[in-house]
């Protein structure tokens, strides 16, 4: 039964062990064999069958290389956390650039336009007023003529007091599109900026994934193999628990004795004892533990009692036995005579 027992529980242990096994390899992960293989060593104690295979478990160095893999990647996690914080600030920066130029471009194609509006409008006045000047020129070569018709100086239209407004000239309007146009160039260089920037962070933020998953695998393994060395060495305490009661047992059967299993209220065997001891009867000895007799308890003493009186001492003890002689000498004698007289 022992057997059996043991036999029993290392089937149970070997398949919970198998299965961490297939997990902690990264079967479920699919992370590749390379990635995962690892050396592993005999147990350090076999009390198993024969016949029974014992699953191969990472040894400590293992589960320690594996934590070390799991924090390097930890830590390749975090300094990929700063390169797309970095990023985003970056990015931040570019896009505040952008939008500065954009309304400087935009400041500068307005300005431009306004020029541009103004010289067009101040040539066509100007045009006009070549037109009038004509006009009265010829107006006044008729009323010099002997035309009198009383129309001079109606031609006028531009009096002596007259401001003609202040417009930009051609050159002006030149430097404006030339403002305007680097304005423009500076915001399309500053939008690639921007586009390279979001073309780092969206790397960034792809290796982030990347080694997130790597450090997730990494952190699983280690938990697996962590998992799988503390079920292991449970397995070998109780193997080496179930040989020791064995052994015991074989003992109390080489001693002629009947083993017999004590189990916990579980119905796990906890102890081997001998049946045959458990049935014999107690030879109790006087004065061991296993003396049953009743002892009536000491009477307790008074301490201020007075101490016994004692008849003083005549003789030695030699006087006392030969008294006890003599009684009983007397006696014989006495007994004789009775029956002498019958």
């Amino acid at each position: 039964m022992m057997e059996s027992n043991a036999q029993g529980h290392g089937a149970i242990k070997k398949a919970v062990i198998s299965t961490l096994a297939i997990s902690a390899l990264g079967v479920t992960t699919g992370v590749s064999a390379n990635e995962t293989e690892v050396a592993v060593n005999e147990p350090a104690t076999k009390v198993v069958a024969n016949n029974e295979v014992v699953a191969k478990v990472p040894t400590q160095a293992d589960v320690d290389k594996a934590k070390a893999e799991s924090d390097k990647a930890n830590q390749d996690v975090a300094k990929q956390k700063e390169v797309v914080a970095s990023a985003e600030a970056n990015i931040a920066t570019a896009k505040k650039e952008l939008a500065r130029l954009e309304g400087i471009a935009e400041v500068k194609a307005r300005g431009y336009e306004n020029f541009k509006q103004l010289k067009a409008e101040h040539d066509a006045y100007l045009a006009e007023q070549q037109r009038l000047q004509a006009l009265k020129e010829k107006e006044e070569e008729i009323r010099k003529a002997g035309d009198a018709s009383g129309r001079a100086g109606n031609g006028a239209v531009v009096a002596k007091d007259e401001i003609v407004p202040k417009v930009p000239s051609q050159a002006d309007v030149d430097k404006a599109k030339a403002e305007s146009d680097k304005a423009n160039q500076d915001v399309a260089k500053q939008k690639e900026v921007v586009a390279s920037a979001e073309a780092n962070i969206a790397t960034a933020k792809k290796e982030l994934a990347r080694l997130e998953g790597i450090a997730e695998v990494k952190a699983r393994r280690y938990e697996n193999f962590k998992q799988l060395k503390a079920d292991h060495d449970a397995y070998l305490a109780e193997q080496q628990r179930l040989q020791a009661l064995k052994d015991k047992a074989d003992a109390i059967r080489k001693a002629g004795g009947q083993p017999k299993e004590v189990t916990d209220a579980n119905g796990k065997v906890v102890d081997i004892v001998d049946a045959k001891a458990q049935n014999k009867p107690v030879v109790a000895t006087v004065g061991t533990k296993d003396d049953k007799t009743y002892q009536a308890p000491a009477q307790a003493t008074n301490a201020k009692a007075e101490p016994k009186k004692q008849l003083p001492n005549t003789g030695t003890k030699d006087s006392g036995l030969l008294a006890l002689l003599g009684a009983s000498v007397g006696l014989f004698a006495l007994a004789g005579r009775r029956k002498y007289n019958r």
